[in-house]
């Protein structure tokens, strides 16, 4: 629960309440940070995660960075 908590501070630090576009960007950058810390501690393997990270990479944001998440609690 300290995991989430964590994030909320971090996430009201973060994102200003008004201004909505910059909020919701700010927001999916947020979450996007967090997504990509879990299958990074995750993953042993460097080199995936560097292919991951590539601006090409068909999981590198959105839908498919959620779903490689997602699998890798199925672990």
């Amino acid at each position: 629960m300290e995991l989430v908590d964590d994030a909320i501070r971090k996430f009201e630090t973060v994102v200003p309440f008004g201004e909505e576009a910059f909020m919701v960007l700010r927001a999916h950058l947020l979450v996007e940070h967090h997504l990509f810390a879990y299958v990074s501690s995750r993953v042993a393997d460097p080199e995936f995660m560097k292919e991951v990270e590539s601006r090409y990479s068909p999981v590198g944001s959105g839908l498919g960075l959620i779903l490689l998440a997602q699998a890798l609690t199925l672990q």
